[in-house]
């Protein structure tokens, strides 16, 4: 048996001092090293400290740090609230802070709040736990506690939008928040730990975070789109609507037209669409139907209605199903998703139709909404809350107080005003004044790659008597879910979302429960649809419109 060489002091010490060696480097690596967004807060808060305007630095446990104890050698652990410079509001965060002459090192940023259209200058630290009222416009709507880390966020909401707002931690875990509602002094405790308040109702209103569904294969383009960037996946985009566009073109060779309305053809008090292609009829087309939809419960004029038609002449399988609404009997509501479309002020939606009964007891349908906000960031503000601010130029639906809705340009059809409560943008507008807008033949994120993609698309637009005119079709552009708008009588009108995995109507019917509360079937508006029945009847991750009797 051979005896094993004994590895000798020299070599162990050799070895030692590599692993020493290493140990240390990879130290000195972690205590020096910045991120992009570190060296950019750094050069932020140098110039400021070189114009005298260092935001305070808290310490986790609510003193303020002076800055001689920020001179050392050492980084420490500190929040502050400071903007990002090019007229941004101020967002809260944390990081670890050293001054070097006239320098300031930052270390290990973490954008707490993160919140780039929200203000957060006013803000409490105790404990380790940091505590900030956010507000937008200068109104404050929401007060959201957190750890350093970055774990455990609370949201709470004012019930009314505040002012004068202030805070102190009185202990580990509950927070007093002093405000004003009007001319009336306000007060509420609020629990970190289990998101209580204290008293109950006081003020405020615990916004539970809601987990959305989404369809699978939206989930799965936006995990890649993570991966690989917006770009990939436009281009994959393009790709797989050509070959859906060529396969509904050989399915209807075959005879099969998947989306046209079946069934009676019942026709509405409402004038025949005349059919851009002549010479290839379907029986039904044009004609505006009102089988299996609410009636009307005060006028003999159609509450809902249907039609569909084809307006693309290469294309005779590329059908648009039209949804006519007349609001003087119904209203339109816009609904947040519980992710899309991403705040950039910390308002998160509940993404479902309201449960109470009086809602659930009068809605009508359900249509999908408008883009992710990485493909533009359109605004989108629901009951005075801002998820984000409206851009200038982007066709924008309205929704008033009194419950009318009205379609228009950003800045110059549509502006803010006290009447204004919800509103919803999506690129620019796809009708003007009767006519499709040919400046706008686009859809998501890069123009060149998708402007021609054929594929589902959605837009609804006003007619001239104020009524709304809903569309969705399969195989088309933005110029021909325009043309089918215009057919109907829309003279203006917006682009909503597109793609098969997002695309969605659906039409409701409600009956009464022995307990006479409302109970609601939900059924496709349109053959083709791939999506679940009911789909806004529960959370869901994107935003939508319901319509409800008035």
């Amino acid at each position: 048996m051979k005896k094993r060489k004994k590895i000798s002091r020299k070599r162990l010490v050799i070895i030692f001092s590599a692993v020493a060696a290493v140990v240390l480097s990879s130290f000195v690596f972690w205590v020096s090293h910045q991120t992009a967004a570190d060296m950019a807060m750094s050069a932020r808060l140098t110039a400021l400290s070189a114009a005298n305007n260092l935001p305070q630095f808290i310490t986790p446990y609510g003193a303020e740090a002076e800055k001689e104890s920020l001179a050392g050698i050492f980084y420490k652990q500190v929040v502050f609230s400071v903007a990002n410079g090019n007229g941004r509001p101020n967002d809260i965060y944390a990081a670890r802070v050293r001054l070097s002459g006239s320098n300031v090192l930052v270390k290990r940023l973490l954008d707490l709040s993160n919140t780039p259209d929200a203000d957060e200058s006013v803000f409490a630290v105790a404990n380790g736990r940091v505590a900030w009222a956010n507000s937008v416009r200068g109104k404050f709507r929401s007060v959201s506690t957190v750890k350093l880390s970055g774990k455990n966020l609370i949201f709470f909401k004012f019930e009314r939008e505040a002012r004068e707002v202030r805070m102190l931690w009185e202990e580990k875990d509950i927070l007093s928040v002093f405000w004003k509602e009007g001319a009336a002094a306000k007060k509420a405790l609020l629990s970190s730990k289990n998101g209580s308040v204290i008293p109950s109702g006081a003020g405020f209103v615990l916004a539970a975070r809601v987990n959305g569904e989404e369809h699978w294969f939206s989930s799965l383009v936006n995990f890649v789109r993570g991966l690989t960037g917006p770009e990939f996946i436009s281009r994959l985009e393009e790709f797989f609507f050509g070959v859906k566009d060529w396969f509904d073109g050989i399915m209807y060779k075959l005879g099969r037209v998947p989306v046209f309305f079946q069934g009676k053809i019942d026709q509405a008090e409402l004038p025949v669409l005349e059919p851009f292609i002549k010479d290839d009829k379907v029986p039904g087309e044009g004609v505006w139907s009102v089988e299996g939809l609410p009636k009307s419960e005060k006028s003999k004029n159609p509450l809902m209605a249907k039609a569909f038609i084809r307006p693309d002449e290469k294309r005779p399988y590329a059908v648009v199903s039209l949804l006519y609404i007349d609001l003087d009997g119904a209203e339109v509501r816009p609904v947040a998703g519980t992710v899309h479309p991403i705040s950039t002020t910390g308002i998160k939606g509940q993404g479902e139709i309201p449960e109470d009964d009086d809602t659930r007891g009068r809605i009508l349908c359900g249509f999908a909404g408008g883009f992710q906000a990485i493909h533009g960031k359109y605004g989108m503000m629901v009951d005075g809350d801002v998820y984000l601010p409206a851009l200038p130029g982007i066709a924008t639906a309205c929704f008033f107080a009194d419950g009318s809705m009205k379609i228009g340009v950003w800045g110059k059809d549509t502006v803010d005003s006290p009447s204004l409560v919800s509103y919803r943008q999506n690129l620019p507008p796809l009708i003007l004044d009767g006519k499709y807008n040919s400046s706008n033949t686009f859809w998501g994120y890069t123009p060149k790659v998708l402007q021609s993609a054929y594929t589902w698309r959605t837009g609804m637009g006003l007619t001239k008597d104020g009524n709304l005119i809903y569309a969705i079709g399969n195989s088309v552009i933005a110029e021909t879910l325009a043309k089918a708008m215009v057919a109907a009588g829309a003279v203006t009108g917006m682009q909503l979302d597109m793609n098969i995995s997002n695309v969605m109507c659906e039409i409701y019917s409600v009956q009464k429960s022995p307990a006479k509360r409302p109970v609601v079937n939900a059924e496709l508006f349109c053959k083709g649809l791939i999506l679940k029945k009911g789909l806004y009847l529960q959370p869901h991750t994107r935003d939508f419109f319901y319509v409800i009797r008035k």
